[in-house]
């Protein structure tokens, strides 16, 4: 399956793709590829990643409805990524659900991987250039991430965050 999602991204992701008519082709064939839901809408550069393929762990990626992804972003599902119906990516959004262990002075490849999952819930904006860190485990539902934002926590529900670290600076009501 890995080998079919790379060869979508590689031929979807040229930027002919996004000619109207085209994008509909390609958003069809990524949500039977990558597990998305309906209505959903991926923008030029968007990848989904399996950066350490390991059978051993549950990764998967599941992807609600309505999920829009911004130009250029990266999902990185190693550690297995679940995003919640109605959640946007803004453009350049960089998720991570891997680590190294680099505790010694042995090559970084030869040293453990560990994997985080990730859930995302429903109703979360996150805004450009946001990179959340694999420490981060949930994004809770209705969750906005300030534009730049580094998060390396868990956020609640109905929270607002922004920064690098990323903190609370307010909750929707």
């Amino acid at each position: 399956m890995e080998n079919i999602r790379r060869i979508a991204l590689l031929l979807f992701g040229w930027l002919l793709f996004e000619a109207p008519v085209l994008r509909h082709i390609k958003n069809a064939v990524y949500k039977r590829v990558f597990n998305m839901g309906a209505g959903c809408n991926t923008q030029f550069g968007t990848k989904f990643v399996l950066v350490h393929p390991n059978p051993k762990i549950d990764q998967t990626l599941k992807i609600g409805n309505r999920v829009a992804f911004g130009a250029n972003s990266f999902l990185d599902f190693s550690g297995g990524l679940e995003l919640g119906d109605d959640t946007w990516l803004s453009q350049n959004v960089f998720i991570f659900t891997h680590t190294h262990q680099v505790k010694s002075r042995v090559l970084k490849k030869e040293q453990p991987i560990t994997y985080h999952p990730l859930k995302i819930g429903k109703d979360c904006w996150i805004a450009a250039n946001v990179t959340i860190l694999p420490s981060v485990g949930t994004i809770g539902d209705g969750a906005i991430i300030g534009a730049g934002s580094v998060v390396t926590k868990p956020v609640e529900p109905y929270t607002i965050i922004a920064g690098n670290p990323a903190k609370k600076i307010g909750e929707r009501t």
